[in-house]
């Protein structure tokens, strides 16, 4: 009987692990992995085989090497005792076969010799993936020029009028917000379209935004020849209406645009007992833009400068914002836009600015 065990010892300790265990060098045992990382980078610089390391309940059990028995996790041991000596390591048994790291639901990293390979993946590094597949598929169809790809955006805006009328007869300005009460927010849908093959870009998109108010006059307006004097009850309404033809080409990591708007706008004041008072006008402008994008894993914040360059408007816009990816089909964007029209025509001037908040997702084919 006592030659039978010894036997099963001799057994055990030699030939050591089955299928379901293995055999590893224990080097410590902490609570935390930035500890985990600062004895490893300390004390183990050249390792001669893996690094496991194991989350069990609040600790973190590091082991080092994976051998067939006891013998052969000793004789390492021994070796390399001048760099590992430090933590006082010992040959343990593993309960299960370090040689198949998935099937151990405790272990969380493997360093070999110095790369590090997740068995399993946290949060952070789903999301790092994540943005490398984006990255990737970006990489991929601006080195492709052949390839063409469709964008389709849907923008739900709110936005703010502010701004004055001032015609040139009469030396008259009116403001919209303090006189006329047009201060009221008001809603959009913007859609856009755009084609995009490698560095080229071009795209349509079609704006429009309606104002309108009650308001009892605070002080006398002449408007056209016509007198409409304080207290009296005026119904006003701003129409802004474009359509933006655009054209970009990426450039060391900037966009650079030309575009051209075709503006139709309708200013229309009406008293209570005087006739309605239409001020109307259609420009043609071209803008020059630019803008960036800085990426953040799977986020990212851009900006973009838009100035009119030729026509009857003076025509500036600017815009922030922020991007998340959810794929590379998939976009979700919210930003601060604001837009500011300056209109010279034969019978007025007109400084309109519209201040927007928006929430846009952008459809990618």
């Amino acid at each position: 009987m006592k030659i039978a065990i010894i036997l099963l010892l001799f057994l055990e300790i030699v030939v050591g692990a089955t299928n379901k265990t293995s055999w590893t060098v224990n080097l410590f045992t902490v609570d935390s992995m930035k500890k985990v990382n600062f004895y490893i980078k300390k004390y183990v610089k050249k390792p001669s085989a893996n690094i496991y390391i194991f989350k069990e309940k609040n600790k973190y059990r590091v082991t080092y090497g994976v051998f067939p028995n006891y013998l052969k996790g000793r004789a390492l041991l021994t070796k390399e005792s001048s760099s590992i000596g430090v933590f006082h390591p010992y040959v343990l048994r593993h309960k299960y076969n370090l040689r198949n790291p998935k099937a151990v639901p405790t272990l969380i990293k493997i360093i070999e010799f110095g790369k590090k390979r997740m068995v399993r993946k946290n949060v952070s590094q789903k999301k790092k993936d994540h943005t490398k597949k984006i990255l990737k598929k970006r990489i991929e169809h601006k080195k492709n020029s052949d390839d063409y790809r469709f964008s389709i955006s849907l923008a739900y805006a709110k936005s703010a009028l502010d701004g004055d009328i001032k015609l040139l007869s009469t030396d008259t300005s009116v403001d919209f917000k303090n006189d006329l009460g047009l201060d009221e927010t008001n809603t959009q849908v913007i859609p856009e379209f755009f084609v995009q093959k490698g560095a080229n870009t071009v795209g349509l998109k079609y704006f429009q935004s309606d104002s309108s108010s009650k308001q009892v006059l605070k002080k006398d307006v002449t408007l056209e020849n016509t007198l409409i004097s304080k207290g009296s009850n005026v119904q006003s309404k701003v129409d802004l209406e474009y359509l933006k033809l655009m054209y970009k080409r990426e450039f060391m990591s900037y966009n650079i645009g030309l575009n051209y708007y075709k503006i139709e706008n309708k200013i229309d004041i009406v008293p209570d007992t005087n006739p309605i008072i239409h001020l109307n006008g259609s420009f043609g402008i071209f803008s020059v833009s630019i803008d960036k994008e800085y990426l953040f894993d799977d986020k990212s914040l851009f900006w973009n400068i838009n100035k009119g360059i030729t026509g009857d408007v003076d025509y500036l816009n600017y815009t922030i914002g922020a991007n998340y990816y959810f794929n590379n089909s998939y976009m979700l964007s919210t930003a601060y836009d604001v837009e500011s029209l300056e209109i010279d025509s034969d019978s007025y001037n007109s400084n309109i600015q519209l201040n927007k908040l928006y929430f846009q997702i952008t459809r990618k084919f």
